[in-house]
């Protein structure tokens, strides 16, 4: 006579679930686990990040000091050598082959290899002159010195080029970028007070370029 099923009872039904705790099926198993908040962040694209912290110093505006302290701390960390160093090889490491189609018959008429040589030499320098800059108009004014020298050092280097990179088509280039960047530095002090010292610093070990003294001291 065959036996009746057994219901199981209480305590043994409790056991079975822990027991199913302790020993998940395969197909939770494959299930991926959800993100940790700080895996988010970390994977944050720089405009995502910039969204986050505008949206968080709105809802807690008494972030914004420390948001500040931060931020201050973070630009004016300014190594002037190895922005030389950076500008340098920026501009030594262009070959003729960089021009590209920016010569020759335009549209709009016809560039010479020289005039495309100096419009992607201007293009290296630019970022590094528009952050001088906005270290200068910010008042903070030893890192805009750093800024200022690291720049105007590294295109002193490029002067002496020898090889037959883009330089050899805007020899120039160097002395007169920097005669630019400095004037333009310059006008980002504004009225600042030490502005005279402070321009004689940025072109400190350049004697032979005394064009910069003139840059410097124009009124």
């Amino acid at each position: 006579m065959a036996r009746a099923k057994q219901t199981p009872t209480k305590p043994a039904a409790r056991a079975a679930k822990r027991v199913a705790a302790r020993n998940p099926t395969s197909a939770s198993k494959k299930r991926s686990p959800r993100p940790r908040p700080k895996d988010v962040l970390e994977r944050l694209s720089a405009d995502e990040a910039a969204q986050v912290l505008r949206q968080l110093l709105d809802a807690s505006p008494e972030l914004q000091p420390k948001a500040q302290e931060i931020a201050t701390t973070i630009i004016t960390d300014v190594d002037e050598q190895a922005i030389a160093t950076k500008v340098e090889a920026a501009l030594t490491n262009l070959d003729i082959t960089d021009i590209g189609d920016r010569a020759g018959r335009q549209t709009w008429g016809y560039v010479e290899p020289t005039e495309a040589a100096w419009e992607i030499l201007r293009e290296v320098v630019e970022p590094f002159k528009e952050e001088a800059k906005r270290l200068a108009s910010l008042g903070h004014h030893r890192a805009a010195v750093a800024a200022s020298r690291g720049l105007l050092l590294g295109l002193y280097a490029a002067q002496d080029y020898q090889g037959d990179g883009l330089l050899q088509w805007a020899e120039d280039f160097p002395g007169e970028a920097a005669a630019q960047a400095l004037s333009e530095v310059r006008a980002a002090f504004g009225r600042q007070p030490g502005k005279a010292e402070l321009l004689a610093e940025i072109i400190e070990d350049m004697e032979d370029w005394d064009f910069l003294a003139r840059v410097a001291h124009k009124r």
